[in-house]
């Protein structure tokens, strides 16, 4: 047999509330509240009228007011409030490469600048010079002396730096070798100093057989042929589905014969220029015949050149190379050179195993007519950057930087200048309102 239902005794102090307390408000209409369960009279509920409504609506704006004031610490804990404040770290040292002197100086040095601290730059030894014409615009600027510094040296001087005492923070663009060296350095010998690495890659394209080839042709060109070969980004490695790969490799092969002209770089016909130095040439030479040796197959390129009218110089020919496997020394290491592998594969799921077995990540780009399989690609590679039907895109509001052992830390936008700062946590114990109205001091703090 059912129970009979009683009005809890919670709900006989009143239906209203506001005020801060439960009310009973008496003299106004009321309302019939049926029970459910058995169709009878449960209660009859107070109805608010005009005056009523406009008196708590008008209590609730003055109290929302006092509210708003307050910060969400004030908030859940009366008379304290606490906040965080970024603030320099003092004297960072950054080191740059050589392959974008200018550009990485600027990269580096301006966030460090607006961030409030004072700069150490060490350049590469084969691009010494810009960062000092930076350093003399910074001065025709109005950067007061001392804000910003060049110092010219190898690797011991770079190793000064990061351990001197009063350098309180490192950024470095580099190789992974010299990377791990900055690192170790800058735990060495009586200060921990917080260290962002922009270090190599060997990245990966994927082009899928439903990609625009036009397109999936310039991203390919552009992923290995910018700045002879030596940008860190550059996806070596262009993975094509085995259903397109003749038609594609006869297409990049006549686009490279087309375009990539080697010669002086001031020579305004010239789209390849010389490659940094006589030693990073033989390596460049180096990785491309010990791969032929292996059983790859040269289709073009891969030696040393003499342009017309250079008599000296360091000249690569672009190479592109296929008859490729995963395991050989061409396409598991960064070569940092005009040097193009083409690797076929079958499904999605293997482009994506592939891309991703590598000690690198910094970058990888997808080329597809699908928009859905260009987000689901995108989601699953182990890379810092990700381009679809483009390639070596740059925009300083982007944040640039690697996964795995191409880095950490990341260069451009917020982030990297958030990089160039350290967080401060402060607490603050106001007092009650009868303390604030007899200390003045706590006033003025807020």
């Amino acid at each position: 047999m059912a129970g009979e239902f009683t009005i809890p005794e919670n709900l006989n102090g009143g239906l209203f509330f506001f005020g801060g307390i439960r009310r009973t408000v008496c003299g106004i209409n009321t309302f019939p509240v049926f029970e459910p369960r058995t169709g009878q009279q449960l209660m009859q509920c107070p109805c608010a009228d005009a005056a009523l409504v406009d008196l708590v609506i008008g209590q609730a704006f003055t109290a929302q007011r006092a509210w708003a004031a307050k910060s969400p610490f004030e908030r859940q804990n009366s008379g304290r409030f606490a906040y965080t404040r970024r603030e320099p770290f003092g004297v960072v040292g950054c080191i740059g490469a050589w392959n974008y002197p200018f550009q990485t100086c600027c990269w580096k040095v301006a966030p460090a600048l607006a961030a409030g601290n004072a700069v150490i730059y060490k350049p590469s030894p084969f691009a010494p010079a810009s960062p000092v014409l930076l350093a003399e615009l910074l001065k025709a600027a109005g950067l007061p002396d001392g804000l910003f510094n060049v110092l010219q040296g190898e690797a011991a001087t770079g190793e000064m730096i990061c351990t001197n005492q009063d350098i309180a923070k490192v950024s470095f663009t580099g190789s992974l070798p010299t990377g791990m060296k900055v690192q170790k350095a800058c735990a060495e010998p009586k200060r921990i100093k917080p260290v962002t690495l922009e270090l190599g890659g060997k990245s990966a394209l994927i082009i899928f057989d439903d990609a625009d080839m036009k397109t999936a042709v310039e991203a390919a060109m552009l992923a290995n042929f910018l700045n002879q070969g030596e940008v860190c980004t550059n996806a070596t490695r262009v993975f094509v589905q085995k259903y397109i790969f003749d038609e594609f490799q006869n297409l990049l092969l006549a686009e490279m014969e087309r375009k990539l002209i080697v010669g002086d770089p001031l020579d305004e016909r010239t789209t390849v220029g010389a490659t940094i130095n006589e030693q990073h040439l033989q390596k460049v030479c180096g990785y491309v015949n010990r791969a032929v040796q292996q059983g790859a197959q040269l289709l073009c390129g891969g030696i040393r050149v003499h342009p017309t009218n250079v008599e000296e110089g360091f000249y690569f020919k672009p190479a592109l190379l296929t008859g490729l496997n995963d395991e050989m020394e061409i396409v598991r290491e960064e070569v940092f050179g005009a040097v193009c592998l083409l690797l076929p594969f079958v499904n999605e799921k293997e482009a994506i195993e592939r891309a991703n077995k590598s000690d690198y990540g910094l970058a990888a780009g997808i080329c597809t007519k699908s928009l859905s399989r260009a987000h689901r690609v995108a989601a699953q590679l182990q890379a810092g950057t990700i381009y679809v039907n483009t390639y070596n895109d740059t925009e300083v509001h982007i944040p640039f930087g690697g996964y795995k052992n191409s880095g950490y830390g990341r260069e451009n936008c917020v982030e990297c200048l958030h990089s160039f700062t350290q967080l401060k946590s402060v607490y603050v114990n106001i007092g009650n309102e009868q303390n604030i109205n007899a200390n003045k001091e706590v006033i003025d703090i807020e």
